[in-house]
């Protein structure tokens, strides 16, 4: 009959007649098993998450084409004597033009409504102009900034309010984690586009 050992007193006596006996034991070839162990030098949590990183290509792909934006998004604008806002009805709805490709149909600036002649014969355009004279190579790295900012921030207003919606839920636990996760499955089941109108609608 198995017998319940609630204290120190209770173990002491269930032991106090035991014996224990050389079957009991079974020795283990300690030698043999170090034989085949490693040292593995320890790491830190950043140098981990390189690693898994740099053996995954597509991460490193994506990784350089987001650098790669960025980078343009910042510098191009600088670099350029246009301004993104800047309005000139002489230069209106030009071709693309672009230095060292002049030779090739698609960059020589032939085609727009506004041809690069006489004023204009140094004036280079890359993405040609709008119908108000606005340079869009300017336009279009200003609108990816504009746009990876926003992303930027979206991702890191999302990953605030979930660590702290996850973290009151799983603080206090019970009825008040049950229905925060109702809620927000409730939230998930609907879709992201349905949202998305409604808002702009009224904002």
């Amino acid at each position: 009959m198995a017998k319940v050992v609630k204290t120190k007193e209770d173990l002491d006596n269930l032991l106090e007649d035991y014996h224990f006996m050389p079957q009991d034991y079974e020795l283990i070839d300690i030698p043999t098993r170090f034989e085949f162990d490693e040292d593995i030098p320890a790491s830190s949590f950043m140098h981990d998450v390189w690693v898994r990183f740099r053996s995954n290509k597509g991460a490193i792909i994506g990784g350089c084409v987001i650098v790669f934006f960025i980078i343009v998004s910042i510098i191009a604008p600088m670099c350029s004597q246009y301004s993104f806002d800047a309005v000139d009805t002489a230069q209106q709805s030009m071709a693309p033009r672009i230095p060292g490709l002049t030779w090739m149909s698609w960059f020589n600036g032939e085609g727009g409504i506004r041809t690069y002649t006489g004023d204009l014969a140094n004036t280079y355009h890359f993405f040609g102009t709008d119908v108000l004279g606005r340079d869009l190579w300017v336009r279009c790295w200003e609108g990816c900034r504009i746009s990876l900012f926003v992303a930027g921030t979206a991702v890191l207003v999302n990953v605030f309010i979930g660590i702290l919606y996850g973290m009151i839920s799983g603080y206090f636990g019970g009825w008040v984690d049950a229905i925060m996760q109702r809620f927000q499955e409730i939230v998930n089941s609907i879709p992201t586009l349905v949202i998305l109108t409604l808002l702009l609608l009224v904002m």
